[in-house]
């Protein structure tokens, strides 16, 4: 989405991201908020800071998707949808600057696709699953089930918004974006990540977070290497040209 790009169907996009997730907020929020709730934004948004700009429309990926992960499974879904809003929203605003609409759409979309993993994820294990007991017997689908459905909301969106701005076909703006393997182990990577910092977290609190700090770092910077080398044999080949 282009900072200044104010078309109707754009703005109904954001508004309609809005909309959604406000309700939903409404329906899932618990009456107490997780004590953890505080962490879990600041972690959040730590993460968020990690990002690299996709090559399409204008759109960047965090390394937020680990953190997302671990999040919805273990704060109840309203507290996991709370802290992804707040913390994509005061990332972007306040280290990216993105402009206001990009704000609220991303907020909005990120709490969206934690909610679609959260739902994904309990529907399978139950309400108050042991994370550490699923592992010990093997039982990943619903870990995989909810990794699928945080992923297709949140990249599904990313890719509409996209394709809305850039006017071309959904599936191009997906395929551009998220459809090479290098991203898709990436995202599998991070996804892994998420699920042991889940497990990590059940069993040992916020101390355990620390440990996967360096493997989120090494992701980032491995990422944004292969997308400069890509940039680069684009302009390789457009000069040749």
């Amino acid at each position: 989405m282009r900072p200044n790009d104010y078309r109707p169907a754009l703005i109904a996009m954001v508004i309609g991201a809005v909309v959604l997730t406000a309700a939903t907020l409404v329906i899932s929020r618990p009456l107490a908020p997780s004590p953890m709730l505080g962490f879990w934004i600041a972690a959040c948004v730590v993460s968020e800071l990690l990002w690299v700009r996709l090559p399409l429309g204008n759109a960047t990926l965090s390394m937020s998707s680990c953190f997302n992960l671990a999040m919805l499974l273990v704060l109840p879904r309203g507290d996991a949808m709370l802290a992804a809003v707040i913390s994509v929203a005061f990332a972007e605003a306040a280290f990216m600057h993105k402009s206001a609409a990009r704000v609220a759409f991303n907020s909005s979309q990120t709490a969206l696709a934690v909610g679609a993993g959260s739902l994904a994820f309990t529907s399978l294990a139950g309400p108050d699953p042991s994370l550490g007991g699923l592992i010990a017997h093997l039982d990943f689908l619903p870990f995989l089930a909810a990794a699928i459905a945080y992923s297709v909301v949140n990249t599904g969106a990313v890719a509409f918004a996209v394709a809305l701005a850039e006017r071309t076909p959904i599936w191009h703006a997906w395929m551009e974006n998220f459809g090479n393997a290098f991203e898709l182990l990436i995202r599998a990577a991070l996804f892994s990540l998420g699920v042991l910092v889940g497990v990590n977290f059940s069993l040992t609190g916020p101390a355990g977070m620390l440990l996967v700090g360096l493997p989120l770092v090494l992701a980032r910077f491995a990422y944004a290497r292969r997308l400069e080398r890509l940039a680069e044999s684009l302009r390789e080949r457009a000069h040749a040209a």
